[in-house]
């Protein structure tokens, strides 16, 4: 008998953020970036030899959080004058999660053969420009900022994979793949205390999303007598894209945009041969 598990737990925070106190400046930049990537992997692999009774059991639990923030804070007091207000948080990520409970080289057991593959990857990814709610932000009474510009953007890919494979006289292999996961990519300019208007020549706040996810289940049985495989591929999936203005503006020129996609491709096969019907007969006269 042979059983792996592996539990893999990922906790990424990348911040920017003017949390509290008093800030006099020209202008202000804020750019909290994940450029290199957030990469996190997890997998097992388990297998059994030839015997009377064998069993392969690979479980892989997979949980993530990534968090990229640019925020200006509700306890921040920011007082600008006219230069240029940015706030970006760029987020790329990728994550891999792989389960495979199988017989080596053909190994039967003679009585019985179970291969099990179980791959479960709880995933949230945040990346969120954002002037909080009830922030003190205070712009020259003379003249306008030059550039307003909240950006948010989030590229993520998730690649899950669940497999077993079983021999036996009786061949059992149940395998399962189950992704949970939440990406939000947002771009917020928040109602200020007071709600004192914000001038800009240009402003832009925008948001945008780009999400592959693949999830793949493949069982399969050979039973001397009986052979069952069963596979299930399941995802729950909850994503966001959002850019809002909640604060008066006057300004030349503003835009607020949204870009989003969400890709998802997810396959379940599933084989099982057991004993053939006898339907041969004998009689005399």
């Amino acid at each position: 008998a042979g059983v792996a598990v592996d539990v893999a737990i990922t906790n990424h925070t990348n911040e920017a953020t003017i949390s509290k106190g008093k800030v006099t400046a020209e202008g202000a930049a804020l750019s909290a970036v994940s450029s290199e990537g957030i990469v996190s992997s997890a997998s097992s692999l388990a297998g059994y030899s030839a015997g009377d009774f064998g069993v392969a059991g690979a479980i892989t639990v997979h949980v993530v959080s990534a968090k990229t923030y640019a925020q200006i804070r509700e306890a921040a007091e920011v007082n600008l004058g006219s230069g240029a207000l940015s706030l970006e948080a760029k987020s790329k990520s990728q994550f891999n999660t792989a389960a495979e409970g199988t017989n080596p080289d053909g190994a039967e057991g003679s009585s019985a053969g179970v291969g099990a593959g179980i791959a479960v990857a709880v995933i949230g990814v945040d990346a969120v420009a954002e002037v909080c709610e009830n922030t003190t932000l205070n712009l020259d009474a003379t003249a306008p900022l030059q550039k307003l510009t909240i950006s948010a953007e989030s590229e993520n890919m998730e690649v899950m994979n669940a497999k077993a494979g079983s021999a036996g006289g009786i061949s059992m292999t149940p395998v399962l793949g189950l992704v949970i996961s939440s990406v939000t990519s947002e771009a917020l300019l928040g109602r200020t205390r007071e709600n004192k208007r914000i001038e800009a020549l240009d402003g832009s706040i925008a948001a945008k999303s780009i999400i592959d996810r693949q999830v793949a289940a493949n069982a399969a049985a050979v039973g001397g007598s009986v052979g069952l495989g069963g596979s299930f591929a399941i995802t729950v999936l909850n994503d966001t894209t959002r850019a809002k203005l909640r604060n008066s503006y006057k300004g030349d020129n503003l835009k607020v945009s949204t870009t989003g996609r969400s890709s998802v491709r997810s396959t379940s096969r599933a084989g099982a041969q057991g004993a053939a019907s006898d339907n041969s007969g004998a009689g005399s006269s």
